[in-house]
C-alpha cells in the first residue's frame, strides 16, 4: 500500500494539510512542502465514487495500518482496513470538508508543466525524496523547471501517479 501518512502534515499549524483528500476520483495529500497525487483506485479500490469528497486524517491513516493493508470496506462515514490475512487493522473517519476546513490547496495549480529547463544546481530534502517515491513508486523521473520551482516527480511505470517536492533555498 501506499505510505500517505508520511506526506501528511502532522504539525498543529496548517491543520487543514493534516488530512488526505479524497476527491475527484484521485487521492491526494501534502504538507506544503511536497505533494502526492494518486488515482483513488490505487489507494482504495471499489470503495468511493466519481463525485464523493472525503478528507482522512494522516494520523488516523497511521494508526489504522492503511498503509500497510491489502483490502478496505466501507459503512457509511468509516474505512474498514484489513491486513492479509484478512484481519481488521483499523479504522478511519471520513469527514466532510465542511468538518476539517475549507483551505485545502488545490494542488493541481502549482504542479509545473511545459518542458523541464537544465537547472545548475537545487537543494532538496532527501528523506522527503524518499517518501514521495515510498508512496508513488520506485522508478522515479526527477523534472526541473527551475531553482526556485517545484520539482515534479513521475514514476516510470505507475505513469498515473504525481508528486512534487519543493526545493530548499539557501
Amino acid at each position: 500500500m501506499k505510505p500517505l501518512h508520511l506526506i501528511a502534515n502532522n504539525k498543529s499549524y496548517r491543520q487543514d494539510l493534516n488530512f488526505i483528500k479524497i476527491a475527484n476520483n484521485t487521492v491526494t495529500v501534502t504538507d506544503g512542502y511536497r505533494a502526492v497525487i494518486l488515482p483513488v483506485s490505487q489507494v482504495f479500490p471499489d470503495v468511493f465514487t466519481d463525485t464523493e469528497e472525503f478528507y482522512i486524517l494522516g494520523e488516523e491513516f497511521k494508526t489504522a495500518k492503511c498503509h500497510t493493508a491489502s483490502r478496505f470496506t466501507r459503512e457509511g462515514n468509516k474505512i474498514f482496513a484489513y491486513n492479509n490475512k484478512q484481519q481488521l487493522t483499523g479504522v478511519c473517519n471520513l469527514k466532510t470538508k465542511e468538518e476539517c476546513g475549507d483551505n485545502y490547496p488545490d494542488i493541481l495549480s502549482v504542479i509545473p508543466s511545459g518542458d523541464p529547463v537544465p537547472v545548475s544546481s537545487i537543494y532538496f530534502n532527501p528523506q522527503f525524496a524518499k517518501d514521495i517515491v515510498d508512496c508513488i513508486g520506485y522508478k522515479p523521473i526527477y523534472e526541473f523547471y527551475g531553482e526556485s520551482k517545484p520539482i515534479r516527480i513521475r514514476d516510470q511505470e505507475n505513469t498515473e501517479a504525481i508528486a512534487i517536492l519543493c526545493p530548499i533555498y539557501h
